[in-house]
């Protein structure tokens, strides 16, 4: 397997037609096991397995997208990176946004850095936090912040 890229299409529910391929990342490595997850803001979060630092071992990436939008830098950015794999990312809503809270999204996966070995995995998680507004009329998205935490553990 050499330079496996994540692309993706849109599909316009009114008409069922699908928009131009949009490229998640193509960067040389391979990017795989994407998951994707729809956010309450109306864009969607995708996390993937990254091979782009190490012929070896994969990492995490995430990117937000929408319709002719790109929320984070091109090619994504990276949310756990480590010696040995990192694998199958999942992504699910952590916390709604309130008065007392911002909307938030955990992304978690396996994660081989602390043993190395197949058999012997630890679950790594990142909240990502972000406040983007989705104009319903022009499907415009306005970033006006974005957060990264560290890693746990």
């Amino acid at each position: 397997m050499e330079n496996i890229d994540i692309y993706c299409k849109y599909v316009f529910l009114e008409n069922n037609e699908l928009s131009e391929e949009i490229e998640l990342c193509t960067l040389q490595g391979n990017q795989m096991n994407p998951f994707v997850k729809a956010t309450l803001d109306n864009t969607y979060l995708i996390a993937w397995e990254d091979g782009r630092g190490d012929d070896l071992w994969t990492d995490i990436y995430i990117q937000e997208f929408a319709t002719d939008y790109l929320g984070f830098e091109n090619d994504g950015i990276p949310i756990g990176i480590g010696v040995h794999n990192q694998s199958n990312p999942q992504i699910q809503l952590l916390t709604q946004s309130s008065e007392s809270s911002e909307l938030s999204y955990l992304v978690f996966w396996d994660d081989f850095r602390s043993s190395g070995k197949e058999w012997y995995r630890n679950i790594f998680a990142q909240r990502v936090v972000f406040d983007v507004y989705l104009s319903s009329n022009e499907f415009t998205v306005i970033p006006s912040g974005y957060a990264l935490y560290n890693n746990y553990p």
